[in-house]
């Protein structure tokens, strides 16, 4: 079956969650939408203090290339713009807006178009203007993928279903819950841009899924679905892309340079979403497990609701709850404030116990090798870590540490808990942190 060299099979923990239909999480009185939601920079508000919205509403226009703009996912009044904490441990400009409970959520009518009717132009600009962005936990901007420079052609799409991260469910569930509407955005792409072929790369540790999507694809021609050995992280693009064509992107590049363009599965669906429905962004899917909390579920929420709201839907934390995190419990980050809102990466929150979380005492590095062996990357991730803890990150970024995934697969099988990706996110931000007073 195939695979890529490397990574691990961590316990997986899936069946938490993975029979619990998506349900809608209660509407938030208010919503918080941080200006940070994506890779790259950040938007720009276009409301004030005091405007009235409604559900759909543009409220932050792209400010840059490689930035995304967001819409509000209800209808209300804009409170404030104030700073927040987010996520990513700072504070961010955030659009505050009141919820008014007295307007009905819209609903969204399927426009009167065909697949055919969509050029290549008209697809980038739909989605560039509907805020659609890598919904796996990347962010990236997903209209950038497909501009095409002069020579370049993208012969294949490939859908990222893996889902490699234990726990999280919310591309599985869309795949069984959604099969239409992701099969009709993966058939809206080939059209759009005349591709040969896309391929859904599926772990096979997703059998329904796979017999479902083979079923509804029976007619289809040119899409198909390609089951993966269950690795992490098979779902990285570069993984993806050596597993299901044999391809290597090259250092610093894209898939694109391969001819390649790499989706995910709730990016598919948006996409449909925004070209079929005239809809942006509002809402995640994410999937609520750990055994620290009282209710596992997978919901779909509006973007902006606090993190403390959710985890009140979902029956509240138990005594055993030893960590929140957001995302998977390899690439996830530690929740420090619970009223930090979901944005548009989010796939999860995890209430993880201290079984769960295991032993976390850092020791001396061993020199063991295991982080060399399990890289998918082919780097030496002790050697790494340890040129930035002695502040030798010129050596570290002539080593391979921009070409760090931040996987997490070093940490997962490093003997003595070495925090190796946090040093790593260290030395990138330093690295950052140079170039800008360069630049200044």
């Amino acid at each position: 079956m195939k695979t890529f060299e490397g990574g691990i099979h961590p316990k997986e923990y899936k069946e938490l969650t993975e029979d619990l239909k998506i349900e809608k999480c209660p509407l938030p009185d208010t919503v918080y939408l941080p200006l940070y939601q994506n890779i790259g920079a950040y938007a720009r508000p276009v409301v004030k203090a005091g405007d009235i919205v409604e559900e759909g509403d543009l409220v932050a226009e792209a400010d840059g290339f490689i930035s995304a703009p967001i819409h509000t996912p209800v209808s209300g009044k804009i409170k404030k713009i104030s700073r927040y904490p987010h996520i990513a441990g700072i504070n961010v400009d955030t659009i505050v807006i009141e919820r008014d409970k007295t307007v009905k959520p819209r609903t969204w009518e399927r426009k009167k178009i065909k697949f055919q009717d969509i050029s290549k132009d008209d697809f980038i600009k739909i989605i560039k203007d509907k805020g659609i962005v890598g919904l796996g936990g990347a962010g990236f901007p997903t209209y950038v993928k497909f501009l095409t420079k002069e020579g370049q052609k993208i012969d294949k799409v490939l859908i990222n279903a893996c889902e490699c991260e234990s726990y999280v469910n919310c591309d599985y569930r869309s795949m069984l819950e959604d099969t239409e509407r992701f099969i009709e955005g993966m058939r809206l792409i080939k059209y759009a841009f005349n591709i040969k072929e896309v391929i859904i790369g599926v772990e096979n540790n997703k059998p329904e899924a796979i017999k479902k999507i083979e079923e509804k694809l029976s007619s289809v021609i040119g899409i198909r679905v390609e089951p993966l050995k269950t690795k992490y992280p098979q779902g990285g693009e570069k993984m993806l892309v050596k597993a299901l064509i044999d391809k290597e992107v090259p250092r610093g590049g894209l898939p694109l340079n391969v001819g390649v363009v790499v989706v995910n599965v709730n990016t598919v669906v948006a996409i449909a979403n925004a070209v079929f429905y005239d809809k942006p962004i509002l809402e995640k899917i994410l999937t609520v497990s750990g055994k620290g909390i009282n209710k596992q579920k997978n919901l779909c929420v509006k973007l902006g609701t606090p993190f403390s709201e959710i985890i009140d839907f979902c029956g509240g934390l138990n005594k055993d709850a030893e960590r929140l995190v957001v995302g998977g419990p390899m690439m996830g980050i530690a929740l420090s404030d619970y009223n930090i809102p979901i944005i548009k990466t989010t796939t999860g929150l995890l209430a993880l116990t201290k079984k769960e979380t295991g032993n976390t005492k850092i020791e001396p590095c061993l020199r063991c090798g295991d982080c060399v062996t399990q890289c998918p990357m082919g780097l030496v991730p002790c050697e790494l870590a340890k040129y930035i803890e002695h502040g030798r990150v010129d050596l570290a970024e002539k080593t391979g540490m921009l070409d760090c995934m931040e996987c997490g697969t070093c940490v997962y099988c490093c003997p003595s808990n070495r925090p190796i990706v946090q040093l790593i996110k260290v030395g990138k931000l330093k690295k950052r942190q140079a170039d800008i007073q360069k630049k200044g």
